[in-house]
């Protein structure tokens, strides 16, 4: 089947079984109609965020040589997407029919590249130009900067297609090449200007070199990569829309590489020793880029807490300014509760085996008890130092070492991992959650789906930011936290029993 008539066939499917979302006329309109109704509401809080003092003062003095180090980040983390789940993801069946198709593979697979190549491109590029209206509005940044801003996303959308093409494609000489590259470049760029031009030439040759770049990879692409990312986005799609977004996540992790020879306990201990954080190191590391990217997390948090306490120094104590402050560090400690989730295996493994035969002459409540303070443990062992050291280079003179801002900080870690232990325990979402609830406004078990997939968010890094930031008006707002603690501890402990 020639590479024309196995798009045609897949179209007379789609057509066939009803599939209207997989109409373009239909795809076109759900993409303007968010267009028209979403653009004012994202223009609107980006104004209110530019228009806030500290960041306001940070973008007027921003060059455009500023922003080449968050390109290199972006072009990073899409070639590290790209190896989990590649732009050349169709239906097993679309991707069946392609890979069978005597074409050459650009051939065959080239409508799907380019599909996803212009959608990257234009959703980088709306949102360049979002950027851009709001700063026109609160900065007054000039008509050339929009379209400057709106361009950079454009050409970062095309080299962001192309990375997650290079790490699906998995050429070592080019992944190698392009991984370092980007990455020493970004690493110095904070310190000389000279490679900050060189990540804006390295993100225009990739974004240029698409018309050879898509052929060489698409030639190149094996045939159980495609099946496997196909099969993936599928079942991800499929748990999406059903509102298990936990178990869509999971289906992305990458399967254990190493580490089958590391010994957890010595020798002459028993099984019945309780788990302990080396143990659960030593099982993260088994997948090796789940906790690079998890110690990752947790270090760009920690620089956001040094900001969030660095701006209480500067800024006045009244309700806007530790609103802000309270953004801040809610947004470092949401990346440090995405962190905690790279060394959660051994707690999802308690809640799957709770109704097994005792493992280890142990039961699930000891079992949960044991593996949740091993836990907790590792996870302090682990952040306190990377926010002493990091967050001390931001704030200064001050640092973290104030008894009120330290145990408050120390609680709200402990509170992060308790809501990581809770969430653990909860397991699959219930049938009764996603049945319709009608109001006068209309169905809202979305809301039930989203209140469950974002409980632990809900009561971890966002409520330890409400303490924190209480902490810094009044030392007893951490007895809030160690409530929290303990009724998590306790739901945690019944959700077992259940």
């Amino acid at each position: 089947m020639s590479g024309s008539g196995a798009g045609a066939f897949v179209r007379s499917r789609h057509a066939g079984i009803g599939r209207a979302f997989g109409s373009t006329t239909m795809a076109v309109y759900v993409i303007t109609l968010f267009t028209i109704f979403l653009s004012p509401m994202l223009i609107n809080l980006l104004v209110v965020i530019l228009d806030q003092t500290v960041i306001a003062a940070a973008l007027s003095t921003a060059q455009p040589l500023d922003w080449a180090f968050a390109g290199g980040l972006v072009s990073l983390v899409a070639l590290a997407v790209g190896e989990l789940r590649g732009p050349i993801a169709p239906g097993r069946f679309e991707a069946t029919v392609r890979l069978q198709s005597p074409q050459p593979r650009w051939r065959s697979l080239g409508p799907t590249s380019l599909r996803a190549f212009v959608a990257t491109a234009l959703v980088l590029g709306a949102a360049g130009l979002a950027l851009g209206a709001a700063g026109s509005i609160s900065l007054d940044w000039s008509v050339g900067t929009v379209g400057w801003m709106g361009l950079g996303g454009v050409v970062l959308g095309m080299a962001c297609a192309d990375a997650r093409l290079i790490g699906q494609a998995k050429v070592a000489p080019l992944r190698a090449w392009c991984s370092s590259v980007l990455g020493a470049t970004s690493v110095l760029a904070i310190i000389y200007d000279v490679f900050a031009v060189a990540i804006l030439v390295e993100i225009g040759l990739l974004a240029l070199s698409a018309p050879w770049l898509i052929p060489f990879c698409l030639t190149r692409l094996r045939t159980e990569t495609v099946l496997r990312h196909s099969a993936l986005a599928e079942a991800a799609s499929t748990l999406t829309r059903t509102g298990d977004w936990s178990a869509a996540s999971r289906g992305h992790r990458s399967a254990p590489s190493t580490g089958r020879a590391m010994r957890v306990l010595p020798r002459w201990w028993t099984a019945a020793v309780p788990r302990t954080p080396w143990g659960l190191w030593l099982s993260a590391w088994r997948a090796p880029r789940r906790p690079l990217l998890g110690i990752l997390l947790i270090a760009l948090g920690a620089l956001l807490i040094g900001c969030g306490i660095s701006l209480d120094e500067r800024l006045d104590s009244s309700a806007p300014d530790l609103a802000l402050v309270m953004l801040v560090l809610a947004a470092a400690l949401t990346l440090i509760h995405l962190g905690f989730g790279a060394f959660t295996d051994s707690l999802e493994f308690v809640a799957e085996t709770a109704g097994c035969a005792p493992l280890f002459r142990l039961t699930a409540g000891a079992m949960l008890t044991r593996s949740g303070a091993a836990y907790t443990t590792l996870m302090l062992v682990l952040t306190l130092p990377l926010i002493c050291l990091l967050g001390a280079l931001v704030t200064g003179s001050r640092g973290l070492w104030d008894p009120s801002l330290g145990g408050t900080l120390v609680l709200g870690l402990i509170q992060i991992a308790a809501a990581r232990i809770h969430a653990a325990t909860k397991g699959p979402l219930p049938v009764q959650m996603t049945t319709p609830i009608p109001t006068p406004a209309g169905d809202i078990s979305v809301l039930m789906i989203l209140a469950w997939q974002f409980d632990a968010v809900a009561y971890g890094p966002l409520a330890a930011a409400v303490i924190v930031t209480g902490s810094l008006v009044s030392p007893w707002s951490m007895l809030a936290s160690v409530v929290l603690i303990l009724l998590l501890a306790r739901g945690a402990q019944k959700r077992l029993r259940r």
